[in-house]
């Protein structure tokens, strides 16, 4: 099952193009290990992803889309299914989670949204972690899709908030704002309370729930960035 998740446009069929993503795919593993094993982490709450990843059933981890790069290697090796777009850069990031050890689950706003949901209900349901970015694939920035909020009413299993924060780092002038952690930079990684979504919850309840869970990722995201600066805007 794990191949069928792999999608791919006919430009993305063509040889330069898988060639060109197995490189970058190789490239992220090797700098990985050397880039981010020289940042010193903090992990708050760690003791609440690691009593779900000890039951059968895990749960679906929702971050916002801004934490990709740093959070792709934070998944290494859990094999997890991870909700990736369409698109060529979705492309370039589900080589980069299937070199990780993790399973690209291609679809999106636009194309295969509700197929690859229900492949990431599918795998949870199975055993594995699922993680749906929030505000992914194309935003608008920190507002919260209804993806997580019926993966976890179907499944029954808890959506984690995550939230991330680097010390020193850049800001990329994309529609997310994607958070690049500077050479050393300490960094905060926060695992949030689970959030269950009860089965019987009505249209407007689910709803409410997609809301709430938008306010507690941007609390969340606040406190990650005030780990170090009380006074920085966010």
């Amino acid at each position: 099952m794990k191949n069928e998740q792999i999608y791919y446009s006919e430009r993305q069929k063509k040889h330069y193009f898988r060639f060109m993503l197995w490189v970058i795919g190789w490239a992220y593993w090797l700098v990985g290990h050397g880039y981010f094993r020289l940042m010193p982490r903090t992990t708050i709450n760690q003791e609440v992803f690691d009593y779900i990843d000890n039951q059968p059933l895990k749960g679906i981890l929702v971050p916002w889309h801004a934490y990709i790069i740093y959070g792709m290697w934070m998944c290494r090796n859990r094999g997890g299914a991870v909700m990736v777009s369409q698109s060529n850069i979705g492309s370039v990031a589900a080589a980069i989670i299937a070199r990780l050890g993790c399973i690209p689950v291609r679809g999106g706003s636009r194309f295969g949204g509700i197929a690859s949901l229900i492949k990431i209900i599918d795998y949870v349901l199975m055993g594995r972690w699922g993680l749906i970015a929030a505000d992914g694939p194309r935003g608008p920035m920190h507002v919260c899709g209804m993806g997580p909020i019926i993966a976890a009413q179907r499944t029954g299993r808890p959506i984690v908030p995550v939230a991330f924060a680097a010390k020193r780092e850049w800001t990329l002038n994309t529609w997310d704002k994607t958070i690049i952690p500077k050479p050393f930079s300490p960094i905060v990684w926060m695992y949030g309370t689970p959030m269950f979504i009860p089965r019987d919850l009505n249209r407007e309840g689910l709803r409410a729930k997609r809301l709430e869970l938008e306010n507690i990722l941007k609390e969340n995201h606040r406190k990650a960035v005030g780990y170090w600066n009380q006074d920085k805007n966010v």
